[in-house]
């Protein structure tokens, strides 16, 4: 059996657990089984190294990282996969999801990097691209990408801090389709699509709210959603994601606080306990019912970490070297 054919039979062995429980080279599965290391039914965590330049996903049942085999996949956009020896917009990913996506025909990264770059790319295969764009550098009143998100109907939006904007990009349109739609969102920084209420929910720096995406994949129109639209808690809206096992429940984190949002009444909990924190970069949760942060620390820039820390039991995972910006529960679903 391949390296693309094992993580896929391992993905999908994994998807069904979590239901009934309600040298590895770039692009390329390492020889270790991750089931036989892993926490119960938990997902790998994938991080946006920034100071590599690197998405790279862990094992997360490993208990050190720092080993060949812990590290299940890597990537960075290079000739040998669709792109450019040195490829701009490059260097300090800030985002990166997996979705299963019909319209692409499997599982599918997307991922972007705050100086301009977005794409998506086959997974685990990694060998090629389905679409990529370069917004451009970050600066004042210009971009510094913070989210991204896969729509289903194979479009991609992605959002800007620095440019307070939600662009929806016509990705299903071809691989290098530049057109794209624009919502003004200040200080945007998360997005998750809502499969149950059909919405693409955005978090800015004040505010959580969501858009209605109607039209045609060629010419995609946006439409806020003003009863979903709720002030946040505190102030500083950095991350949105999904909290798995329960469709009604968002994560979102401020810079100030972490949270879990309900859909129906439309009010923020606070997290208890050491979950709760201040500039919480990524937020999500296993199905072990550990949550997964990424807190800066030890990385000069002030917004990076070489650490994964868990809650609910508290432990951490080190990577010696690195400063990542997110880490990633790696499961395909929206929700």
């Amino acid at each position: 059996m391949n390296t693309s054919n094992k993580i896929l039979v391992i993905s999908k062995f994994i998807v069904l657990v979590f239901l009934l429980s309600s040298s590895c080279a770039e692009g390329v599965l390492s020889e270790s089984p991750a089931l036989e290391k892993s926490i119960g039914a938990d997902f790998p965590i994938a991080i946006t190294n920034q100071g590599a330049g690197r998405i790279q996903v862990f094992d997360s049942g490993s208990t050190n990282w720092n080993t060949s085999a812990a590290l299940l996949w890597s990537w960075y956009p290079n000739s040998t996969n669709g792109f450019a020896a040195s490829t701009p917009g490059w260097g300090a990913p800030s985002d990166v999801k997996l979705r299963n996506n019909s319209f692409f025909g499997g599982q599918v990264m997307a991922v972007a990097d705050s100086r301009g770059f977005c794409a998506l790319i086959p997974y685990p295969a990694g060998d090629t691209k389905y679409w990529s764009a370069n917004v451009g550098l970050p600066g004042a009143g210009l971009h510094n990408l913070h989210a991204i998100e896969l729509l289903p109907n194979g479009n991609t939006a992605v959002a800007a801090s620095n440019g307070s904007y939600v662009r929806i990009y016509t990705s299903s349109q071809g691989i290098s389709s530049s057109s794209y739609v624009s919502f003004t969102l200040s200080d945007a920084h998360g997005l998750l699509w809502d499969p149950a209420n059909n919405v693409l929910w955005v978090l800015g720096g004040s505010v959580l709210t969501a858009l209605e995406i109607t039209g045609t994949a060629a010419a995609p129109i946006i439409t806020e959603k003003m009863a979903f639209r709720v002030s946040l808690p505190s102030a500083g809206g950095h991350d949105l994601y999904a909290y798995y096992g329960n469709n009604d429940i968002l994560w979102v984190t401020t810079h100030y606080g972490v949270y879990q949002f309900d859909k129906v009444s439309k009010t923020f909990t606070a997290v208890s306990g050491a979950a709760f924190g201040t500039a919480v970069k990524s937020i999500g949760n296993q199905p072990s019912g550990h949550i997964v942060q990424a807190r800066p620390s030890t990385c000069t820039d002030g917004w990076n970490t070489n650490t994964v820390q868990y809650y609910n039991p508290s432990l951490s995972r080190t990577i010696t070297g690195a400063c990542f910006y997110k880490a990633r529960v790696w499961w395909q679903e929206y929700q």
